[in-house]
């Protein structure tokens, strides 16, 4: 039951933070490492609630998942800062709105690994 009420929480953040994100308009490259930075975190805090406030989960899968996360982070940071294509504005932008998909993808991808541990708990 916990997970669920986290999963509910995680998930408006998730959307809240997808909704505000600007796919056609290339900000600056700060915002960009603070929007990796935000939902990075928001998806290793919902991998340390579970391993808090869920006792019967496998704490092994989970903290690997917790792993993979920071992994995750980190390329999508080195991503960020090396992009293809410095001298050509456009394969700039479409190459950053790429990261900002495959983020979004990633972010999911690692919430659904961590709801099918938490499922396998009961």
């Amino acid at each position: 039951m916990l997970i669920i009420a986290g999963r509910l929480i995680f998930t408006f953040y998730f959307f809240t933070f997808a909704k505000n994100l600007n796919f056609k308009k290339m900000a600056n490259l700060r915002d960009l490492k603070k929007d990796i930075d935000g939902l990075m975190s928001m998806v290793l805090s919902d991998c340390l609630f579970i391993l808090d406030y869920n006792q019967k989960v496998d704490k092994e899968v989970v903290s690997g998942i917790a792993d993979n996360v920071i992994m995750i982070h980190q390329e999508f940071r080195n991503r960020a800062n090396h992009p293809d294509g410095k001298d050509n504005p456009g394969l700039v932008k479409k190459y950053y709105a790429k990261l900002y998909t495959d983020l979004l993808k990633a972010a999911d991808e690692v919430l659904e690994e961590l709801s099918k541990a938490v499922e396998k708990t009961r």
